[in-house]
């Protein structure tokens, strides 16, 4: 089989991806897999570094907080700039994701899909807080029904919430 990125060379290296379960297979030679990879030679382990991955992934973004007069913005709890970020591959605090957060999101939404958590609840956070976080789904879900004018699915949604609100009162 053909590298289907330039066509002449005989494809070694087979990419998928899945996004929102869509499945994307893509075959490539050997220097255009390293080409898109970013150097990463699939075949030697040790030549991958989480540094140059994050890198990679900034580095469209970082121009995009530098002040006016060509200094960088920096953390105000602990000093972290986002060239550093950009290098490392680490934020230095939580505040750095609220004040970098016009670079950080758009690398975090490619990686993630997302930009906000959704994962379980543990079971001892309590019933209240996995039926808020509920609510918050169901809200989601009403709005997309009313947007795309199903109005039915609306009813069913805003009814579910409302029980759901009640259960919430009588569990505090």
């Amino acid at each position: 089989m053909l590298c289907q990125r330039c066509k002449q060379k005989n494809a070694t290296t087979y990419y998928t991806q899945t996004i929102n379960g869509e499945k994307r297979e893509i075959a490539l030679c050997d220097e255009c897999a390293k080409e898109l990879s970013g150097g990463f030679d699939f075949f030697d382990p040790f030549s991958f570094s989480l540094d140059n991955f994050f890198s990679q992934l900034l580095a469209p973004h970082t121009k995009a907080v530098e002040n006016h007069s060509g200094n960088e913005r920096k953390c105000p709890v602990c000093g972290t700039t986002l060239s550093e970020i950009s290098r490392t591959g680490k934020v230095g605090c939580p505040e750095c994701y609220h004040t970098f957060s016009s670079a950080l999101m758009p690398s975090i939404q490619r990686i993630h899909g997302q930009t906000q958590h959704t994962g379980k609840v543990p079971r001892s956070a309590g019933t209240s807080l996995r039926l808020q976080s509920r609510i918050t789904e169901l809200e989601e879900k009403l709005k997309q029904a009313i947007g795309e004018q199903r109005f039915e699915d609306a009813a069913g949604l805003r009814d579910e919430i409302a029980s759901l609100k009640e259960q919430v009162e009588h569990h505090d």
